[in-house]
C-alpha cells in the first residue's frame, strides 16, 4: 500500500523524475520529465539515456563528475543547471540511491 502512495507522488510530481540503473538505463520516468524531453515512455523506459540525449542533441542533467558505468568513483550529490532552447532552466539534482552505486535518480526542478 505504501509502494502505491510513493508511485502516486512520483507519477504526480510537477518536478522531473528519472531513476537510472548504473549503466544509464531508465528505469523509471515520470510524466513531467516526459514533458520536458518530449518524449514517450516506451521510447525511453529500458533505454541508455546518455545514449537518447545525444541521438537527440538534449542537453544532459549529469553533472560532468558522474561516469558510467557506476563500478568507479563517482559523485553521490551533484547540482547542474541545464537551459533548454525553450528558455526553461532546470536545476537537476544527481544523487546515488543504494551503497554498492546500483541505482542513481536525478530530480529537475523548472527555476526559470
Amino acid at each position: 500500500m505504501q509502494e502505491l502512495g510513493l508511485l502516486s507522488i512520483l507519477l504526480s510530481s510537477e518536478d522531473s523524475i528519472i531513476v537510472l540503473s548504473q549503466t544509464a538505463c531508465v528505469l523509471f520516468i515520470n510524466p513531467a520529465a516526459l514533458s520536458l524531453y518530449e518524449w514517450q515512455y516506451d521510447d525511453v523506459i529500458g533505454k541508455d539515456l546518455t545514449v537518447l540525449l545525444a541521438k537527440n542533441q538534449l542537453p544532459s542533467p549529469f553533472p560532468e563528475t558522474l561516469v558510467f558505468p557506476c563500478n568507479q568513483t563517482i559523485t553521490t550529490k551533484e547540482e547542474t543547471e541545464v537551459m533548454f532552447d525553450n528558455g526553461k532552466t532546470i536545476l537537476w539534482k544527481s544523487r546515488i540511491l543504494s551503497a554498492n552505486k546500483t541505482v542513481i535518480h536525478l530530480i529537475g526542478k523548472d527555476i526559470t
